[in-house]
């Protein structure tokens, strides 16, 4: 009876960590040749993360316009990242993403770590967080952009000029290079997500409300969904990828985070 109530309470530990996860995106702003890069981290979207200490956390963000690549620099302030080398005009894909690394939900919160060493653990996971945005520069971003797969090994790839408000919003997911299907997409926006958020002020990790997304879809065969009257505003689409850790003595589960941010005028 006492092994079944901690396995119980193990899972309930696991279940609340994921609720609780930290969000990874990434927004970007052009003037002229300057672009301005903000990773973020948590669950304030569109805002930049305010955690310190996790600069080394992140992939340094990255642009491509279709021809070349330039890698940003970080600056003085956390979370944020610049470059002057862009061309003033020119579309760009924006990416990064929150190095592989081992998370575990511990008696004492949750920690980097995996579960070597320790009898501490009732959950982990280890997880890679990828996050895109598009910079669409002066003129209708080109759909071959859009559709540019950057690399990750968990990507959201739209089909269709996401930035256009009163067309239908057709999104493909990738896991290494090959159509997911059957994977939960979350979309929100800005003001859903405002009217909704829930506060972290709370004392202890499990009192915070389950969040709801605005919009929920499951990929189809080919690994595609389509979002039919998505309104204007500010978007964060997310969608997750589990399989079972191979070393159950290390950790439980390998966890792929993909978001994508966009905008809908």
């Amino acid at each position: 009876m006492m092994k079944n109530t901690g396995y119980i309470l193990a899972l309930c530990l696991a279940a609340s960590g994921q609720t609780l996860a930290h969000d990874v995106w990434i927004t970007g702003k052009q003037a002229e040749n300057n672009v301005t890069a903000e990773i973020g981290y948590g669950h304030n979207f569109p805002s930049k993360g305010t955690i310190p200490d996790r600069r080394d956390f992140f992939e340094t963000p990255r642009l491509y316009n279709g021809k070349e690549t330039i890698t940003l620099k970080p600056t003085s302030t956390d979370y944020v990242y610049k470059t002057d080398s862009a061309g003033n005009g020119n579309s760009y894909v924006l990416s990064t993403k929150m190095k592989p690394g081992y998370w575990s939900r511990t008696s004492s919160g949750w920690k980097p770590v995996s579960r070597e060493g320790r009898n501490d653990v009732a959950y982990c996971e280890f997880v890679t967080k990828y996050a895109k945005s598009f910079i669409p520069g002066e003129q209708q971003m080109p759909i071959q952009l859009y559709q540019f797969p950057t690399g990750h090994e968990l990507e959201i790839i739209p089909l269709s000029d996401i930035s256009r408000f009163g067309e239908d919003v057709k999104l493909k997911v990738l896991y290494k290079t090959s159509p997911l299907a059957g994977a939960t997409m979350e979309l929100d926006s800005v003001s859903y997500l405002t009217s909704s958020r829930h506060t972290h002020a709370h004392a202890v990790e499990h009192k915070h409300p389950v969040h709801k997304a605005e919009l929920t879809f499951v990929t189809n065969e080919d690994g595609i969904i389509t979002v039919p009257s998505l309104h204007a505003g500010q978007w964060l689409a997310k969608v997750k990828n589990k399989k079972s850790f191979q070393d159950k003595s290390l950790c439980d589960e390998t966890i792929d985070v993909a978001t994508l941010s966009f905008s809908r005028n």
